[in-house]
């Protein structure tokens, strides 16, 4: 999935459509200019939940270094929370927040045993 992609997605969810629920890049101009920002905000911060190398977009047209199911169901919602911000939208961030944060558990990594073991003395 793309950041284009993503951030598409995310104008839909908040309803930053035309009449017909179609993105329209006129209407959106200022999203669109914003939008490898909230991409690449949302994106560090999933991949520093995910203990994995941080790496940014440079373009939106680039793929997200993301699993399909983190992109979808976490970073969608993180960047539409990051547009609605900048919107002044409160209720939309509040949702969308609560959201994210839901679902950004999902690119946590897996989860090992501890052993519980007592040291060896040592000297």
């Amino acid at each position: 999935m793309t950041g284009y992609e993503v951030l598409q997605k995310a104008l839909v969810r908040l309803n930053y459509t035309t009449p017909l629920g179609d993105t329209d890049n006129g209407l959106n101009t200022e999203h669109l200019r914003r939008g490898l920002e909230a991409v690449n905000t949302v994106l560090t911060d999933l991949q520093t939940v995910a203990g994995v190398e941080i790496t940014e977009l440079t373009d939106l047209q680039e793929e997200l270094p993301l699993d399909k199911k983190v992109a979808v169901l976490a970073a969608v919602p993180g960047v539409a929370m990051h547009l609605a911000q900048g919107e002044s939208d409160g209720d939309s961030y509040n949702r969308f927040a609560t959201e994210y944060e839901q679902k950004r558990r999902l690119a946590a990594r897996p989860h090992g045993k501890v052993r519980d073991v007592v040291p060896w003395p040592i000297g």
